[in-house]
């Protein structure tokens, strides 16, 4: 999907979207979730690519490998399922 047609769909403007990107505005929580059910990815997921994981504590970091490989499988899912309808 384009973003553009993301954008139709999920109701944001695509300057908005282009502002997020090039980080002039912060993605609202309501927008977010917006995307997250246009793009059929739930937002925890969404939230764990996003996160820079050289930016956590070791302690974090432990955490985001343990999870890493879950988040993977489930977008694994959620695709596979996609390519089926």
């Amino acid at each position: 999907m384009r973003q553009g047609e993301l954008c139709v769909r999920a109701g944001i403007s695509q300057t908005y979207m282009s502002q997020v990107e090039n980080h002039s505005k912060n993605l609202t929580w309501k927008k977010l979730c917006k995307i997250s059910d246009v793009i059929n990815i739930p937002v925890p997921v969404i939230l764990h690519f996003a996160q820079d994981r050289d930016g956590l504590s070791q302690r974090s970091q432990g955490a985001y490998d343990k999870l890493d490989p879950i988040m993977r499988e489930i977008v694994g899912i959620i695709l596979a399922e996609k390519l089926t309808i």
